[in-house]
């Protein structure tokens, strides 16, 4: 627990390149296995800017190690729960008849 409030209270310092930003959400998600919406609740942000910064850092980790870490798993059931909500249904306005 005292990590995870180390990381939170560090995530509110102005001073953090986004990539730092990415790294502390990815350890909140990792290891303390937080969701998107926990972590944003945390740190006073949308799980949405949440959900970025740790697109940011798996995107840099990996160019290092090619194994995606575990949590991206939610990152992309997020993305694809994100894109089915915002595609109109068939016969309906803007989607295909």
């Amino acid at each position: 627990m005292a990590a995870e409030i180390c990381v939170t209270e560090n995530l509110q310092r102005e001073d953090l390149s986004v990539i730092e930003e990415g790294h502390a959400v990815a350890l909140l998600l990792e290891r303390a296995g937080w969701t998107f919406e926990t972590v944003g609740a945390q740190v006073g942000r949308h799980p949405k800017w949440v959900a970025r910064r740790a697109s940011l850092w798996t995107q840099q980790a990996l160019e290092d190690n090619p194994e995606p870490p575990a949590w991206t798993k939610k990152l992309k059931a997020k993305k694809a729960t994100t894109k089915k909500a915002a595609t109109p249904a068939a016969g309906t306005k803007g989607g295909k008849q």
